[in-house]
Formats: structure tokens, sequence, C-alpha cells
């Protein structure tokens, strides 16, 4: 999380003529690094891993860190990733990943989870908290599954109380009305 009163003091200062816009962005600097191995654009909060530019502000605009989509990614650079965006901000996501991708992240991530049906990796060291109700994930049938799996557990780690609702069928209307 980044100091946000260290910023708004350094906004003060530029204001007040006590710093010139060029020493303000060299302290912030210092306020915005990142972690070793990386850096950080400092206007946008990204952080440039080489393979990838991590958003570690998103949180901050839209409630939660940046989800990764794994597919396509190698396994290292899944775990490398995950560790980095569960470091700043206690939880993480991976969507349409591998078993491999999950062992790599295991490594740098101990506390990691993989559910094989959904193909997700996700940690979340965030405590309690209080869940959102109000969200059902319904699935026709059986191989619908793994994506209403993948919904559930979105949903779940990003704070909402879910109800599933699993093989409502598609060949007749009652099998619907039954779960109502």
């Amino acid at each position: 999380m980044v100091d946000q009163s260290g910023i708004r003091a350094m906004l003060d200062d530029v204001a007040a003529g006590r710093k010139t816009p060029d020493e303000a962005m060299a302290a912030l600097s210092g306020i915005l690094a990142g972690p070793s191995g990386g850096s950080l654009n400092s206007a946008a909060l990204i952080e440039d891993i080489g393979f990838a530019q991590i958003d570690h502000d998103r949180a901050e605009r839209v409630g939660f860190p940046e989800v990764i989509y794994g597919e396509g990614k190698t396994a290292s650079q899944v775990a490398e990733i995950a560790a980095r965006v569960h470091a700043r901000s206690g939880v993480v996501l991976v969507t349409r990943t591998t078993v491999k991708a999950f062992e790599a992240t295991k490594e740098l991530l101990p506390e990691a989870d993989f559910d094989a049906d959904s193909r997700m990796i996700w940690a979340d060291s965030r405590g309690e908290r209080t869940l959102t109700s109000g969200v059902a994930v319904v699935a026709a049938g059986t191989s619908d599954l793994p994506i209403a799996n993948e919904a559930v557990l979105t949903a779940r780690i990003m704070d909402c109380d879910v109800v599933q609702i699993t093989d409502v069928g598609v060949a007749g209307i009652h099998r619907l009305l039954a779960r109502r």
C-alpha cells in the first residue's frame, strides 16, 4: 500500500513553493519504490518485471488486485507475477492455468491453493471480511461445471457470498423451477 500521507505532504510542499516539482518527483520515487528486482512507474504504479507489467494500483481503482490470466504464460511467469501481486495485496487469483504453474507458484507462495476443475490458483491472507450477498451461479449441466466453478471461486475471493445451483438442465423448465 502506498503511503498516501507522504504523497499528500509532497504535493502540499510543491503547492506552497517549498519544493520544486523535480524535487518532489525525486522524493516520491522513494515512496513509490517497488520490491527488489522490479521498478515502478510512479505515475501509474506499474511494476515492470521484464516480461510483464503488474498493475499494483488496480485494487485502489476497482476494489480487487489484478487477476492473472494464466493461459499462454509459462509456469515460472505465473509464479513470479502471482507472488508479487500477493506480496503487495495479500490476495492473488490466477485463472485458466495449469498444475505445473501451481507447483511453481507454491514454491514462491506456499499458501497458494489450486482447483483442478476450474484451473485456478489463489492465495488469500487478508483475514476475515464482510461478504456481499445476492450472487448466484446457475449451471445447466455437468459439462458447465468447470466454468461455473470458476465463476463461484472468483466471486468468493472477491468477497461475495455465492449460492451455486447445478444441473438445472435444459431438457425441461420443471428442472429449473424445482430449484427456485
